[in-house]
């Protein structure tokens, strides 16, 4: 993989993972809003998004398993982290929502 398909796989993490992360907690604003169907829903929505980041990722690893890589790059360390804060964040938001509607 080159340096520059490195690049641009991290910005689709970046960017796949970004989105999930506002979606997670848009998710809880709208919780906090006693709209629960359309929190959900964006938790739902949210998912699907994070799955495309995983795919970046998965790309990224297979890749490397294969031996086909460049130097790693300031983008995709940026993206893992985005990834990684983002599970975090998935981890965390349907508890939070339910104890917002247990209220």
């Amino acid at each position: 993989m080159t340096k520059e398909e490195m690049t641009a796989k991290g910005f689709e993490l970046v960017a796949y993972a970004g989105d999930a992360r506002a979606d997670y907690l848009h998710a809880i604003k709208l919780a906090k809003e006693g709209k629960f169907k359309d929190a959900r829903a964006k938790v739902l929505e949210a998912d699907q998004t994070l799955t495309k980041a995983h795919i970046a990722q998965t790309d990224l690893l297979t890749e490397e398993a294969k031996g086909n890589y460049s130097d790693l790059t300031l983008i995709m360390v940026h993206g893992q982290d985005h990834l990684m804060t983002t599970l975090v964040i998935k981890e965390l938001v349907n508890t939070i929502i339910d104890l917002i509607e247990r209220k």
